[in-house]
């Protein structure tokens, strides 16, 4: 997405470091923004920490629950910043009926053992603005793909063998994997989801414990079940 040296990007602070590390092989600056007791980012915080250096804002659906999104995208569209989303807990969850992965710039998921939509390891990145995806074939897929998908006309067309020396592809039997499991993704949400809510309601019946509830027209994957002291499964 064009993130130069000394850029800021808002991103949570509760979530795993992948979120923001990455943000450290371009120069760029991750600030760290207070999350609601769910662990998703708080919109309101988000906006108090826009500066004119901030290029980007970075959501994680933590847990499976997905984010404000409305408030969210409003804000990034308002304020000129881009939306990229980390849905790697929230595959096939959705806010008031749009599908995380489906917001912002792009969207990145990783399919490693225990996501509801696995392969084993690996990830995969969402995204239909064009330029964007040059630059993830650059940097993930460089030599053939980049090649074959690259236009020659294009800046990055130059650097299509090597890429920028990182080959961040996912493993063809890892995609297999996944590819064969997405036709079954949303009976398995509802499997989850099933789940969930017996435990939820088990869960209610002990003093101390809670979990925090769904909005109306969010759909959760169920990665996890979110508490305001953090995960209970």
């Amino acid at each position: 997405m064009g993130v130069q040296p000394g850029n800021e990007v808002i991103v949570p602070a509760w979530t795993f470091h992948a979120t923001a590390s990455p943000l450290f092989q371009l120069g760029a600056v991750p600030v760290l923004c207070e999350t609601l007791p769910d662990g998703n980012i708080d919109p309101a915080r988000v906006a108090e920490l826009i500066t004119p250096r901030t290029r980007a804002l970075m959501v994680t659906h933590l847990w499976g629950k997905p984010a404000d999104m409305a408030d969210l995208t409003g804000l990034a569209r308002d304020r000129g910043l881009d939306l990229l989303e980390d849905g790697s807990h929230a595959h096939g969850a959705s806010h008031g009926g749009q599908k995380v992965g489906t917001f912002g710039l792009a969207r990145a998921f990783s399919l490693n053992g225990p996501k509801p939509l696995s392969g084993g390891e690996g990830g995969f990145v969402l995204t239909d603005d064009a330029d964007t995806y040059y630059r993830i074939l650059t940097f993930a897929h460089y030599n053939k793909r980049a090649r074959n998908e690259i236009p020659e006309p294009h800046p990055l067309a130059r650097y299509a063998v090597t890429g920028a020396g990182l080959k961040l592809r996912i493993h063809p039997l890892a995609a297999a994997l996944a590819h064969d499991q997405l036709a079954r993704l949303d009976a398995c949400l509802a499997g989850r989801e099933e789940i969930s809510a017996h435990l939820i309601r088990g869960l209610g019946r002990i003093p101390g414990l809670e979990v925090t509830p769904l909005p109306e027209g969010v759909k959760s994957s169920w990665y996890a079940l979110p508490s305001p002291t953090g995960p209970t499964s």
